[in-house]
């Protein structure tokens, strides 16, 4: 399985994503690029974008997500 959430992925041609990758949010992912099995790129804080002939190997963990300040916000 590939687990792919939201609508914001996109995945360009030539791009392979292999079986139990995860990915999430506003994702890019540009021609060329693989993605390894158990590889997840998680967008929660804003878009992420992979460009073009990258190869993102198993268990890499991509992800821009909230952080909060001293103050707990």
């Amino acid at each position: 399985l590939i687990f792919i959430f939201g609508c914001s992925v996109k995945i360009a041609p030539g791009a392979v994503v292999c079986v139990e990758s995860e990915i999430r949010g506003d994702v890019t992912i540009g021609p060329r690029t693989v993605i390894h099995p158990k590889a997840r790129i998680i967008a929660e804080a804003g878009p992420i974008v992979i460009g073009e002939g990258n190869l993102i190997e198993e268990q890499t963990l991509i992800i821009n997500g909230f952080t909060s300040n001293e103050n707990g916000r």
